[in-house]
């Protein structure tokens, strides 16, 4: 035994390595060398025996016979990143020097994903690159992904550059998308400069301490300077209450090399990953550190700095700060065979274009360089030049040159030379969307998920501000809420009512009354639950003005929210909204429950989502909704948080996406006849559709918007495009000649009005050309007379109005806090408002109804940052039409959830390509939106509610989605694995502990998703079996599962379901440390036809040459050891083309599994997997099979006494690592075929 510390002393995470010289010094001059400082060995260490020995004196290594000299060293690193690694001494010959590869093109380094997160002004953190980019984080706010479990303590004691290179590395592996096939060969490599916070913390403690001491010890020897002990004293408890308290994991909360090694761990990647503390130069050094790493075998590195403020450090006059960015980076050849996109390549040297002097290692130089990326990804060279090392003075330069695919910078033509109304085409313009996704259609459904355990009494005691839909549901609040949480709460509703108790009435009249009314509460809450209840019997007329009119709940969430908003965004208030009787009999949901949840959705993305909840309860007292509601509170969430709950009765469901299919069902389509009226004006997104049903059908079209064609003078109007920067300037002096006291805000806004107007002329006369029949009518579709006056026209030109698509809307991109009360009426009515006033008109004016078509947005349903009201409106819409089509029976009203389009309509700035990139988002173009429209058009929609989704959007928000062919919801039903549910658990031991066998597994599996139902289906397949993880069971101890059960197929002579058996690892305090992990899965379906053989079975037959075996997995002290009723395996014949045994099974069928013959299939696969290359005790795990078909009459006893059962295998191979096994049957004692099992693959237990 020895240790190198005793000589160098602790040389942090350069420990290991340092062991690793040592012993392979030791192997080269075969000697044990002296243990420094070491004079005898303590009783600890005598105690151990005499095998361990501690050298006093240098002594020759001696030969270990005809093996090499071996030996061992352990690296323990902070954070639970460890290391064991045996060496050996070399005895070939002499190796030739590796011949590096020189910088071809296939080794030249590339970007393939990119991610930054620095702060705002207000210091909360922004992916990608804000343009309004302030100095530093709100750390209180920077908290860790759902993604991310830490036990609390450590988490808390964690340095804040550990945490943000958590987020940032977590949000570039969700950018990768199918990250789990990179993680075994991907690298972490960090530039980080000197001390972390939290790291001088522990100084300062260390040093405020030893100060106080030594001023104690001085005075003691000399009294007359005990005058200053007073101040010593205070200063030492100022540090000691100013700075977090030291604990067990301080010491790893402080290391820098640290941060990679808890990226590396959560991240599951199997690469090296360490820092590159090269001063001022770090970001090179660790970009060049990362090119070693690539030709050293490795498949990609993470590369970049993260930067925090040390305690005490002054704020600079540059902004940012703080902040991180981290790059993917690959080889060129690497990235083609993985599949990987690359954003720019890096060519060291200097090439034309711009050149860009970074400063030193700093968050300003992490944003230079993530911007200089995202420039190079849109087709912009950029030379960087690092700041220069410190011994040698040299700057490492690097180029990064676009991809050959990126696009170039080219000039858009003029709005009047388009043809057509679909706006400049994708190649006209940069684009930092991705257009390489397919774009699917996703329809909302109701999953039913229960959660963890409740804490009764979770509100009492604590501050809760109710807002109640009105006063008398107020009254009624009134009533129950003090039993619920005690004395200290308000409750408030809008209106003018007066105060009743601790009812007050809040006027919304102006956002400065509500204000006055909020702040005379003078009530700082810890809950906030808006209740809302909706009537269950409304008719459509009502239902969808109560959408679009009644939302003084919402308005006085909205405002409540936006007061507490830093409180919200540290997580120390909760905010919920509960709407009762919005899940309606067929689980279809009241629009009104959209409005909460669409934006509290949103604020969730905006604060930790945790602590924002939008629940809906159907039909039910109020007790019982505020029961439903406190608990729901008071849960610990199980599987993927969801902020959006609802309960259909007592049963909690999530809503998540599934698969559509099919679009459309036959119907008649539109024609040359059919008349369309379009809201939403004649840009933009709207024209886009509009040219699309020209084009189609030759129908006629009607669009109607708010923008006057004539409204622009006509200097504007044809002025060239070259020229209107003049003709602008021009405008502008003149009208300030006119009037000097004119505001150039005013003026501005009206010269937008005239290019707008000119846009409008423009598409309008390329709309014109097309076939049909296009007219513009100049209305706001939120004034009920305009819109009449439209429809009218229609109803009196054409005698008829088959499709209304409603397009019109308004978005205003800020954080709740800088939201005013006006935006969010204004974004409501243009949406609600004006779907109110378009179906009254159609009523009132038509003859028949009418069919809509609204578009909304996917990112409400997503839940999108900075559009609260934006996503209100659009979630409420997408319900309402849910709602029409559900009252009818068929889908006469449908939603579209649009994905963003690229540089079209609302998302045509250049802020929202940039979001794009950062996010990897799918953008639209105008050909392919009009394709999508037009797939909900030809015929009648399936789906009432159609969400555009691809991968990139599902990785990059974690959403989850069910298949196309999930025709019913999964189903969670709890398990507990025990000695008296699974008697044999105790006989079946992995290393020791109790462990539930994969056959039993199954069973559990099986019996969850169908028990003993569909008994005239007599035979079981199961496919697709995957075993993650072993479920041990301590002696007396209980394991609780659940199984989630997928139905995806149920017709007469077949039923599928697809089941995940699922549970939790939960730490000893209670704290979940990770959700939702899946031990098992598989496909089972049950269908009539008996099992069929394989032609290689049916021919394999006993020899009489045959090596007759043991079972090794009933041996004892074997890593898998089997007693009793597994030990059933008899007269085991080894012969090389086939395998035999014949079977005993207990007298009571139900120990061997109830619904799947778990002790026939468990010795099927022992079978199929012992005895590889010849007799050996070598045993395997089963950790995958692809199919496994049985007779149901194997568990059911068939009334008689035990079968008999032979089995009969094809031999296992060897395959790498792992073992694939033979196929293998099971015969009753007529030959029949009772069970057969193929493609086992198993793992070797050492």
């Amino acid at each position: 035994m020895a240790s190198v510390k005793a000589l160098i002393g602790h040389v942090g995470w350069a420990a290991g390595a340092a062991s690793v010289i040592k012993l392979c010094k030791a192997l080269e001059h075969r000697l044990f060398p002296v243990q420094a400082n070491f004079a005898q060995p303590g009783d600890a260490l005598r105690g151990m025996g005499p095998g361990f020995e501690v050298n006093t004196h240098e002594q020759p290594w001696p030969e270990n016979g005809a093996l090499p000299r071996r030996a061992a060293t352990n690296g323990f690193g902070f954070g639970g990143t460890n290391a064991h690694l045996v060496l050996e001494e070399y005895r070939g010959p002499t190796a030739s020097p590796r011949r590096v590869a020189g910088n071809t093109e296939d080794a030249e380094l590339v970007v393939v994903a990119a991610e930054g997160l620095f702060p705002d002004r207000e210091g909360l953190a922004v992916a990608g690159a804000p343009t309004d980019v302030g100095p530093r984080f709100d750390l209180a706010a920077l908290s860790l992904p759902p993604s991310v479990r830490l036990l609390p303590d450590i988490s808390e004691d964690m340095d804040a550059t550990q945490r943000l290179g958590l987020v940032v590395a977590s949000a570039l592996a969700r950018k990768l998308g199918a990250f789990d096939a990179l993680r075994s060969k991907t690298a972490i490599v960090l530039g980080l400069e000197g001390k972390t916070r939290r790291g001088v913390e522990a100084v300062q403690r260390v040093l405020a301490f030893s100060l106080r001491r030594r001023l104690h010890e001085q005075a003691a020897r000399e009294p007359a300077s005990a005058a200053v002990l007073p101040l010593a004293d205070r200063l030492h408890s100022t540090v000691t209450e100013t700075l977090r308290p030291t604990g067990p994991y301080t010491l790893q909360g402080m290391m820098p090399n640290v941060t990679p090694g808890r990226v590396a761990g959560v991240l599951d990647v199997k690469g090296p990953n360490f820092v590159v503390d090269a001063g001022a130069a770090s970001s090179s050094a660790a970009l060049r550190a990362a090119r070693g790493v690539l030709e050293s075998g490795f498949d990609l590195v993470f590369v970049g700095s993260t930067h925090i403020s040390r305690p005490g450090e002054a704020r600079g006059a540059l902004h940012p700060e703080e902040g991180a960015a981290l790059f993917a980076v690959t080889t060129v050849a690497k990235a083609r065979s993985l599949g990987l996109k690359p954003l720019c390549h890096l060519r060291q040297g200097v090439v034309a274009g711009a050149h860009v002097e970074l400063p030193a290692h700093s968050a300003g130089e992490s944003l230079a360089l993530f911007r200089a990326v995202q420039a190079a990804a849109e087709g912009q060279p950029t030379t960087l030049r690092f700041h220069p090392e410190a011994a040698t003075g040299i700057r490492f330069e690097v180029t990064l040159v676009p991809p050959s695919d990126a696009p170039r910078k080219v000039a858009v033509r003029p709005a009047e030379a388009v043809p057509t109304a679909a706006v400049a085409s994708a190649s006209e313009a940069p684009s930092g969307f991705d257009h390489a996704g397919t774009i699917r259609y996703h329809a909302p459904v109701l999953v039913e998920r229960p959660t963890g355990p409740r804490r009764p009494g979770y509100l009492r005691g604590r501050r809760v501000v109710f807002i109640a839909q009105d006063v008398l549901l107020a009254r009624e609040l009134a009533e129950h809420v003090d039993t619920l949480c005690g004395p200290d709460y308000r409750i408030v509703c809008a209106g003018n009512s007066g105060d009743e108790g601790r009812i007050r009435s809040i006027d919304l009249t102006t956002e400065a009354s509500a204000e006055a009314g909020l702040s005379a509460l003078a009530f700082e809450p810890e809950v906030i639950l808006a209740v809302s209840r909706v009537n269950t019997r409304a008719g459509q007329a009502e239902v969808v003005a109560d959408t679009a009119m009644e939302h003084g709940a919402l308005e006085l969430l909205f405002l409540a929210a936006r007061r507490v908003y830093e409180r919200l965004s540290r997580g120390g208030v909760e905010l919920a909204s509960l709407c009762i009787g919005a899940v309606g009999a067929r689980r279809c949901l009241h629009p009104m429950s959209g409005l909460f949840a669409g934006i509290l959705k949103s604020i969730g993305r905006e604060v930790p989502a945790r602590h924002v909840h939008a629940m809906s309860t159907s039909a039910m007292p109020l007790q019982a909704a505020l029961d439903l509601a406190e608990g729901e509170l008071s849960a610990e969430p199980q599987g993927t948080p969801s902020i959006e709950v609802c309960f259909d009765g007592s049963r909690r469901c999530v809503r998540v996406l599934r698969a559509t299919a099919v679009t459309t069902e036959p119907a008649a389509p539109l024609d040359s006849n059919s008349v369309v009226l379009l809201t939403g004006g004649g840009r933009g997104v709207t024209a886009v559709l509009a040219g699309a049903l020209l084009k189609r059908y030759g129908c006629k079209v009607v669009l109607m918007g708010r923008s006057d064609p004539d409204e622009a003078p006509p200097h504007v109007l044809h002025a060239r495009a070259e020229d209107l920067p003049q003709v602008e300037r021009e405008f502008y002096t003149a009208e300030l000649a006119r009037n000097p006291s004119t505001r150039m805000p005013e003026l501005r806004k009206r010269f937008e009005r005239f290019l707008a107007a000119r846009e409008l002329k423009s598409t309008l006369e390329g709309l014109a050309r097309l076939p049909g029949e296009m007219r513009y009518r100049a209305a706001d579709v939120t004034r009920a007379e305009d819109v009449v006056r439209v429809v009218q026209e229609v109803a009196d030109v054409y005698g008829r109005l088959d499709l209304v698509v409603h397009g019109a809307g308004t978005q205003t991109s800020k954080k709740l806090n800088r939201r005013q009360l006006g935006e969010l009426r204004t974004n409501l009515g243009t949406k609600l408002l004006g779907l109110r006033n378009l179906h009254d008109a159609c009523v009132s004016r038509l003859a028949r109804p009418v069919a809509f078509h609204v578009l909304t947005s996917a990112f409400s349903y997503i839940g999108n940052d900075g559009q609260a009201d934006y996503g209100a409106a659009n979630e409420a819409l997408d319900r309402l039409c849910a709602w029409v089509s559900d009252a009818s029976s068929e889908v006469r009203w449908c939603s579209v959830g649009w994905l963003a389009w690229d540089g079209i309509g609302m998302t045509r700035g250049s802020e929202y390509r940039v979001l794009g990139a950062s996010r990897q988002l799918r953008g639209i173009r105008a050909e392919e939106g009009e394709a999508l429209f037009l797939q909900l058009v030809d015929g009648r929609p399936r789906e009432a509610i159609n969400v555009q989704l691809t991968d990139s959007e599902r990785g990059f928000y974690g959403l989850e989605v069910l298949s196309a062919d999930a025709s019913a919801a999964p189903v969670h039903r709890p398990l507990v694995v025990d000695a008296a549910s699974v008697p044999c658990l105790e006989d079946h031991l992995v290393r020791g502990t109790p462990t539930l066998p994969g056959a039993w597994a199954l069973d559990l599996m099986l019996q969850s998703a169908v028990g003993t139902g569909r008994p005239e289906l007599r035979t079981v397949t199961i496919e697709d079996v995957r075993f993650s993880r072993f479920i041990r069971v301590k002696p007396g101890g209980q394991q609780h599962l659940r199984a989630e059960c997928t139905p995806i197929e149920d017709v007469p002579n077949r039923y599928r379901v697809q089941v995940r058996l699922m549970g939790d690892i939960v730490h000893g305090s209670g704290v979940v440390l990770e959700r939702d992990l899946v031990y098992a899965e598989a496909r089972f379906t049950l269908t009539a036809e008996p099992p069929r053989g394989t032609p290689a079975l049916d021919a394999a037959t006993p020899t009489g040459r045959a090596l007759r075996v043991h079972d090794p997995h009933c041996a004892t002290g074997g890593p898998i050891e089997l007693r009793k009723m597994f030990d059933c395996l008899e007269e085991i014949q080894i012969e090389p083309a086939a395998r035999f045994a014949r079977l005993g099974l207990p007298t009571a069928p139900e120990q061997a599994g109830s619904t799947v013959p778990a002790l026939v299939m468990d010795a099927a696969l022992r079978l199929s997997a012992m005895h590889v290359d010849g007799e050996s005790s070598t045993v395997f795990a089963p950790i995958q099979v692809q199919r496994a078909t049985f007779d149901r009459g194997l568990v059911e006893g068939e009334g008689r006494a035990p079968l008999r059962l032979s089995l009969k295998a094809l031999p296992p191979r060897v395959e790498g690592d792992l073992l694939e096994c033979g196929s293998v049957a099971a015969l009753d004692e007529a030959g029949r075929l009772r069970m057969l099992i193929e493609g086992g693959l198993a793992r070797p237990m050492a």
